[in-house]
């Protein structure tokens, strides 16, 4: 105990070097802890995001898709399989994705196309909510403007 004390002591035996210290350290925690909480709601953002737009919660491909991914690999009956999870309980979306090279003139540019079935992919997904116009909107977005 008579360390204990001794140690206390020598903490408080300048106070202006203790209270600059404990004071640095409280705001290092701080920013800490903002800054973690800050990425915590980024990469929980990013994954709801992800999983709602782009991938959904399970992905079903064609066999040696993933060996080999090509946009000619693709599921014969995709509607049946579609129909059959939809019975089952399960919403779900056949979706068509593909990259490329889109040019005009000199310029060319890598594109990434997605091909969706727009009357299923809105039980899904809530792309269709941010089409500002066209076939699948349901609103004008006020953003567009």
């Amino acid at each position: 105990m008579k360390l204990l004390q001794l140690a206390w002591r020598n903490v408080w035996r300048n106070h202006r070097r203790s209270l600059v210290t404990i004071a640095a350290i409280a705001l290092a925690l701080t920013v800490e802890l903002l800054y973690s909480g800050l990425v915590t709601g980024m990469l929980q953002g990013m994954e709801r995001d992800i999983v709602d737009i782009e991938l959904g919660d399970v992905q079903i491909h064609a066999e040696g898709y993933r060996d080999r991914p090509s946009i000619y690999t693709k599921i014969e009956e995709p509607a049946q399989l579609v129909d059959a999870l939809a019975q089952a309980g399960y919403p779900a979306s056949a979706r068509l994705l593909a990259g490329g090279l889109g040019a005009s003139g000199n310029l060319s540019s890598g594109v990434l196309l997605h091909g969706v079935d727009v009357a299923r992919d809105r039980e899904v997904s809530s792309v269709y909510a941010r089409v500002a116009e066209g076939p699948g909107s349901i609103r004008r977005n006020p953003r567009a403007s």
